[in-house]
């Protein structure tokens, strides 16, 4: 049986070239959804193997989408990184809607031995904040 090739690397270039849509990751907007709540919320202090429970709010748009998020906890520094899927090409007669939203993302650490340890978010920006592990 003949194979059939394109002079192209491969198929699925040709296909993202042609799509009326095209989505690129940001790093998330990282923003408190009202002043007297805090961007990033955070235990001061957890137990040895206890899941601590940590809050990060984000603000997105009406072309917005919710992207991955990347945790990684090495030693007593855990980092979570927050993405936003953006749309960067659309048909003409496509409009994003107006709006602003807030997104509670919520995620579940712990921490392995006792010690000062730090939760970092990424976003647009990096917060901090320390937690005393016993």
């Amino acid at each position: 049986m003949p194979r059939f090739s394109l002079p192209f690397p491969s198929a699925g270039v040709l296909l993202l070239a042609c799509a009326p849509f095209a989505w690129r990751l940001n790093p998330s907007v990282i923003e408190r959804p009202q002043a007297n709540v805090p961007a990033l919320q955070v235990p001061d202090s957890a137990t040895v193997g206890t899941p601590v429970s940590i809050t990060v709010w984000t603000k997105s748009g009406g072309c917005t989408r919710r992207g991955p998020t990347e945790v990684t906890t090495r030693d007593l520094v855990a980092t979570i990184r927050l993405f936003d899927s953006v749309l960067v090409k659309r048909p003409d007669d496509y409009a994003c809607p107006s709006v602003l939203r807030f997104a509670r993302n919520v995620f579940s650490l712990q921490f392995s031995h006792s010690g000062a340890a730090i939760v970092r978010v990424i976003g647009t920006d990096t917060l901090e904040r320390a937690v005393s592990v016993r």
